[in-house]
């Protein structure tokens, strides 16, 4: 950057820009920290920032600094770029560097927002009374006046009398296509600029469409999802288009206790719910994708790009959002608003459903090659515990080695920052931590059919099995303290799983690939940076 008292279009340095053609935030634009980032002492009387996901240190020269410090203490991009005498271009480039990184989060202007922007498609199959449902929420928490349109998608009940009877538009398609062919033929009814789709699963309540509709303020914004909750009470019955659960009719949940279970456990552990943290959507990140349940767009956009993916009847909303992100759009995650989705409760559905989500691992692997990796840890990481599965106590102290070459591997790749010998302790620690929840989840979500023939033969192995099934999901029931026992917890996540390990595999004979059963070893301290390895982490020490 410039000194004095000029104006300079170059972001301030320290933090890598975005591309010219990334259109900047809009200059009345503030940020808030992400509850992670740390800002840490750098070299030389600096700062830096540790944080975002992956995670990552960008060291922050004096300029960027200072500009900094003015859009944390909560001014706007216009009033920092004023404060620091910097053109609100290169503010603006800079915000935009840390908003894609997950540093920071964007806060908009309160205030009402035009409804008239935005047309709500619904899709449905078989589900006349929870769409009966839903468009009375929708009409209960929106204006009149908004335009509605239902895609009936071959339902044979009363699904599009329902529809008219609400004055919704309807589109009856007479045969069913599946949940991409029925959201792009609503689509292709939209005039407005904005396309809210909502399952006909869902409820909506209060005010939950301004938080998504403010974020499009941002001319690069072109996709905002909703938290996705579970619906406390019973289940309405019928097929949700969503679900890609077609011969399923009525999922009214199990009687007695074990329906109270599965809902219990889908109040916390929802395949939907993204959780309570705002954030970008970046494949290979904390929140990789959001599911299409709800889902606001920019209606030229998602023209633009196709839609849904017509072949794909599960993982439609994933690929969606993944060629978005190619193409150079941004997605944002946001909690502040919530919809209220229909989950199961009954357990054939239950299973039938995560072994639905399990099958489009390998069309996503196919389409997506590199970004569904079953494992993304580092060598160190995959070294260090496979080492201590020997369960010998040479291999323990094998494993131990390991883990602290890391750490003493690590410093250089932190000489941003003021102690890196300290964060580099930290940073292994935490990353080994990760990775071993990582290698568990993957032993049985991927890896259980020879995991279990291993078992066969060897005690150690069965032991390692086992204890990957109990140990961090115990620790994930202290995290989230459901309303089940942990013995029953245990029990349905270990079920969850092998569904979802038996869909990957039949997607995998169904396409005739393990494309989703490579794991990535490649982060540091190799040539590429793991986007989920702590250890892995980018050092940005500021190119001029």
């Amino acid at each position: 950057m410039t000194s004095g008292n000029e104006h300079s279009d170059a972001a301030p340095q320290g933090v890598n820009a975005a591309p010219e053609a990334v259109p900047v935030p809009p200059p009345h634009l503030r940020i808030v920290l992400d509850t992670n980032t740390q800002v840490l002492p750098g070299a030389a009387d600096s700062r830096a920032l540790l944080g975002g996901s992956p995670l990552r240190i960008l060291h922050l020269s004096p300029p960027a600094e200072a500009v900094f410090n003015h859009l944390r203490e909560g001014r706007s991009i216009a009033e920092a770029a004023a404060s620091t005498n910097r053109s609100v271009r290169s503010v603006g480039r800079f915000t935009r560097r840390l908003l894609s990184a997950g540093m920071v989060h964007p806060r908009w202007p309160v205030g009402p927002v035009d409804h008239a922007r935005l047309t709500i498609v619904v899709p449905v199959y078989q589900r006349a009374e929870a769409l009966r449902r839903l468009l009375d929420s929708i009409a209960e928490t929106l204006p009149e006046g908004v335009d509605v349109v239902v895609v009936d998608d071959g339902s044979t009940d009363d699904s599009s009398n329902v529809a008219v009877s609400f004055g919704a538009r309807l589109v009856h398609r007479e045969s069913p296509g599946g949940p991409a062919i029925a959201r792009n033929a609503g689509l292709a009814e939209v005039t407005t600029e904005l396309v809210a789709f909502i399952d006909s699963d869902c409820v909506v309540r209060g005010d939950w469409l301004t938080p998504l509709v403010r974020h499009f303020a941002d001319p690069g914004v072109a996709l905002v999802a909703p938290r996705i909750v579970a619906l406390e009470g019973g289940d309405v019955g019928g097929d949700s288009v969503d679900s890609g659960d077609r011969g399923d009719r009525g999922d009214r949940g199990d009687r007695g206790d074990r329906g109270k279970t599965l809902r219990a456990y889908e109040m916390v552990r929802s395949s939907l719910d993204m959780g309570s943290t705002e954030a970008p959507v970046v494949p290979r990140t904390r929140v990789a994708y959001v599911p299409a349940a709800a889902l606001v767009g920019r209606t030229d956009v998602l023209r633009d790009v196709g839609g849904f993916t017509a072949s794909m009847q599960v993982g439609e909303d994933v690929d969606l959002l993944w060629r978005l992100h190619a193409l150079g759009h941004f997605t944002r995650y946001e909690p502040g608003s919530v919809v209220f989705h229909e989950n199961r409760t009954r357990t054939g559905s239950f299973l039938k459903r995560r072994f639905q989500y399990g099958t489009s691992a390998a069309d996503l692997a196919l389409r997506h090659p590199g970004l569904v990796p079953p494992v993304a840890v580092s060598v160190w990481s995959a070294a260090a515990w496979a080492l201590a599965a020997t369960l010998s106590p040479a291999g323990l102290a094998a494993g131990v080695v390991a883990a602290a070459g890391s750490a003493a591997a690590l410093p250089p790749k932190l000489r941003a920052l003021a102690e890196p010998r300290k964060q580099a302790a930290r940073l292994a620690l935490r990353g080994h931590l990760g990775a071993g929840r990582q290698l568990a989840s993957a032993i049985w979500r991927s890896y259980l059919p020879p995991a279990l023939l291993a078992a066969v033969f060897s005690r150690r192995i069965r032991l390692v099995v086992l204890a990957a099934a109990i140990i961090p999901n115990l620790l994930e029931w202290r995290e989230k303290r459901p309303a089940v026992d942990p013995l029953r917890y245990l029990g349905i996540r270990t079920a969850d799983d092998t569904a979802y390990c038996a869909g990957v595999w039949q997607g995998c004979i169904q396409r005739k690939t393990l494309a989703p059963l490579v794991p990535d070893f490649t982060s540091w301290p190799g040539r590429r940076g793991s986007p989920t390895d702590a250890i892995g982490s980018t050092a940005e020490t500021g190119e001029r």
